[in-house]
């Protein structure tokens, strides 16, 4: 009998436990973040926060590169940088491979920093954008071959 009356009393502990659950869900009329106020504490609403992580151009890695004259296109990932993965496509002018490849830092931003090259353009990093890129640094160094004669 004893053993019966515990599970009975545990058998209703239970369902209990999974009323109040749903009631926090909002399953009785409580809005979402009322809900959240319960499950993660007083005054915080939602999980914790994640850390951001700040995009570093000091941490690269050079995937491709291609050359027409002066024109230099380049795909470069950034584990830190959040959109695509971290790729980018980006085109340079007057600038070697070999100069930017032993750079501390590649910044592709664009800005007039002495320190740092800036690109002349910056595209999509899929396999469409890259042909685009050299289909511009193409275009470029055509007009430039026309324009020197």
């Amino acid at each position: 009998m004893k053993f019966c009356i515990q599970t009975g009393w545990y058998l209703i502990k239970s369902i209990m436990l999974e009323l109040s659950k749903s009631m926090y869900d909002g399953f009785y009329g409580l809005n979402h973040a009322d809900a959240d106020y319960h499950r993660y504490g007083r005054g915080r609403v939602g999980p914790p926060e994640k850390k951001e992580t700040k995009f570093d151009p000091y941490i690269y890695k050079i995937k491709q590169w291609h050359t027409a004259g002066i024109y230099l296109v380049i795909e470069i990932n950034y584990p830190t940088a959040k959109h695509y993965e971290g790729n980018k496509v980006l085109v340079y002018e007057g600038v070697e491979i070999e100069d930017l490849s032993k750079q501390r830092a590649i910044d592709p931003h664009f800005s007039e920093s002495k320190e740092f090259p800036s690109p002349i353009a910056r595209f999509e990093p899929t396999n469409q954008g890259w042909v685009n890129a050299l289909k511009f640094v193409s275009m470029l160094h055509s007009e430039r071959l026309e324009l020197s004669y």
